[in-house]
């Protein structure tokens, strides 16, 4: 028997021996902007503006917005700001105005944080249309000479969860602007997956 054909015999006996679960979703997010020939955004829409199909079958819908939601949404923005070129941080800088009229409302907040080798937080949780814009505004790449290869990634996201979890009920949203690989956390990818879990944290 070769190598090749004893690992994939492995291969599937390990998948045999792992749980499965099978889970029903009663709800299926399916977010949606809506913008008329000038590109303004179309507000008070109805269920019936909608049509939702499921392996072709019509299906119920709701509509839930930013402002009249079941929840509201607490976001956390965490920028890798070295190793990272000027343009991706040019490009990060212009999100900040959009953050509060197009993903939190009224109702939310945001947070912004960027990274090396260290976790540096810009802007705590709020819900201030011009101070999300001021703190995107002063994001900047790191470039000095030796640092521009660290990024504790694992340890940004394992601080925004805690800021998260100490957040007011919401729905907790991360949202990495970086690269996928972790250059010098203490925090391991099995501890902060855990956190994330436990503090219904979507990333």
């Amino acid at each position: 028997m070769n190598r090749a054909l004893l690992i994939g015999i492995s291969t599937v006996l390990l998948a045999q021996q792992q749980p499965r679960f099978e889970v029903r979703a009663p709800l299926v997010i399916v977010p949606v902007g809506v913008t008329d020939s000038r590109g303004l955004v179309v507000s008070d829409l109805e269920p019936s503006d909608f049509s939702v199909l499921d392996n072709g079958r019509p299906q119920k819908t709701t509509v839930d917005t930013i402002d009249t939601g079941v929840a509201p949404i607490a976001l956390v923005v965490a920028v890798q700001a070295s190793g990272i070129s000027a343009a991706v941080i040019e490009k990060a800088q212009k999100i900040g105005v959009m953050i509060q009229p197009m993903v939190t409302g009224e109702r939310g907040a945001a947070a912004l944080l960027s990274f090396d080798k260290e976790v540096h937080w810009i802007q705590d949780f709020t819900n201030d249309e011009d101070a999300l814009a001021g703190a995107f505004h002063r994001l900047q790449a790191l470039t000095r000479p030796g640092e521009d290869k660290q990024a504790c990634l694992l340890d940004a996201v394992h601080e925004a969860i805690e800021r998260l979890r100490a957040a007011p009920p919401a729905r907790r949203v991360l949202l990495l602007i970086s690269e996928s690989r972790d250059r010098g956390s203490e925090t391991t990818l099995e501890a902060a997956t855990m956190a994330a879990q436990a503090a219904g944290v979507a990333i």
